[in-house]
């Protein structure tokens, strides 16, 4: 997998490829819109395989590089998350359990 980075700076773009060693990706993987939070650009990422997993990347906008976080486990497969900033500190907003929702920050 790869993403193109554009420098404002150098007027050009700068393809880095990041996530290779992963296997869960088959079909086309659903990215979340971006949040950005003290310098990193924050993604969720849903891959459908077997089961729905979802990863979280990071990307650092003055390293220009990738890091990949863990979602927080949730007992049901019905699951759907959001990133939040509550009183200054990043957070996930997850609602799980189909038919009986709860929801978790």
């Amino acid at each position: 997998m790869w993403v193109h980075v554009y420098s404002s700076i150098f007027d050009s773009w700068c393809k880095i490829t990041f996530a290779n060693k992963l296997r869960c990706w088959r079909g086309e993987p659903i990215w979340s819109n971006g949040t950005f939070y003290k310098g990193v650009l924050y993604f969720m990422v849903n891959c459908f395989i077997e089961n729905k997993c979802v990863m979280l990347f990071g990307f650092d906008v003055e390293l220009e590089r990738f890091k990949l976080k863990t979602f927080p486990s949730i007992p049901h497969a019905d699951f759907d998350g959001n990133f939040v900033v509550v009183h200054k500190e990043l957070h996930i907003f997850v609602t799980h359990g189909f038919r009986h929702w709860t929801v978790d920050l």
